[in-house]
């Protein structure tokens, strides 16, 4: 009824529209029947009313629902946000084994920005098993990231044999005294390279690893544990180093995906690389993310 009465309203507005006039007519020619005390000029100014008032109901009724219907519930917003925080978080916390049947990318966009931060949880072996490994002289470089541009292969620059747009975080050994160290390194599109070193004394468990940098300073670190190992600040503008040009992607536990002799073959988790500094603050609220044990169970 309602449906109908919505779709003929011009009908039935226009119906007694005419009936007033015509009342209005009768009464200015003095007619009087049943028909005019039916349908008095009060009467169908009364209906008009109505008729208007009833559209107007209508109108306002309409867009009050599609408003109502449109606004998100903010409690289920608000829960959404949580189910959301808590997937996210569940995911960063997925333990990822990295070896050479198990390669992973990342993409490196985040490389790309003035600021920005690499955040890594890592499983560190005892001597001689997964980063640790060693397999001969040769066979030491064990890449917890890297991106270059080279693909894999060092290229001519100025004459040199040297890898562009690097930025690696890696454990090495010294060729001459066999001491193991971790090490950052960056290169640009024209052959400027930089890198820095502090000795591997870590025990046998999980490390954090954070590489964190803010052009605007310049500032430059890389943490372990929320310990400063390497710390640049505007004194030299390292920042001057840094890639020109980016992959998509940068490899997570490898130089390359076909970097065999590179792999740490150990277990990642809590991945992350962000388009902002992270700050120190932020940085203790991660330190609370560590991994129970070696499969965070």
């Amino acid at each position: 009824m309602l449906n109908w009465i919505k779709n003929n309203v011009w009908n039935i507005l226009g119906f007694i529209g005419l009936s007033t006039i015509i009342a209005i007519y009768r009464k200015i020619a003095g007619i009087s029947n049943y028909f005019d005390d039916l349908i008095s000029l009060k009467i169908g100014y009364l209906l008009i009313i109505i008729v208007v008032v009833f559209i107007l109901g209508v109108i306002l009724g309409k867009k009050y629902l599609k408003s109502k219907s449109s606004k998100p519930d903010e409690s289920k917003t608000d829960e959404n946000k949580t189910d959301e925080s808590k997937s996210d978080e569940s995911k960063l916390d997925v333990i990822i084994r990295i070896d050479r049947k198990n390669p992973k990318t990342y993409p490196s966009a985040f490389l790309e920005n003035n600021a920005g931060s690499f955040s890594i949880w890592v499983y560190i072996d005892e001597s001689g098993k997964g980063i640790r490994k060693i397999n001969d002289k040769n066979n030491y470089h064990r890449y917890i990231f890297a991106h270059d541009t080279n693909k894999g292969e060092s290229n001519k620059v100025k004459g040199n044999d040297i890898f562009i747009n690097v930025v690696s975080i890696s454990r090495e050994i010294k060729e001459k005294t066999s001491e193991p160290f971790w090490s950052l390194w960056i290169t640009n599109n024209n052959g400027g390279t930089n890198d820095w070193s502090f000795d591997d004394t870590v025990e046998i468990g999980w490390h954090h690893f954070l590489l964190r940098w803010d052009k605007s300073k310049p500032r430059l670190g890389l943490l372990l544990n929320g310990e400063p190992k390497i710390e640049l600040g505007a004194k030299d503008d390292y920042l001057q180093f840094w890639p020109n040009y980016f992959n998509k992607d940068a490899f997570i536990g490898s130089w390359t995906s076909l970097g065999v002799d590179s792999f740490i073959n150990t277990n990642v988790t809590r991945i992350q690389g962000l388009k902002t500094f992270m700050t120190d603050e932020e940085l203790k609220l991660e330190l609370t993310k560590k991994p129970v044990d070696k499969n965070n169970k």
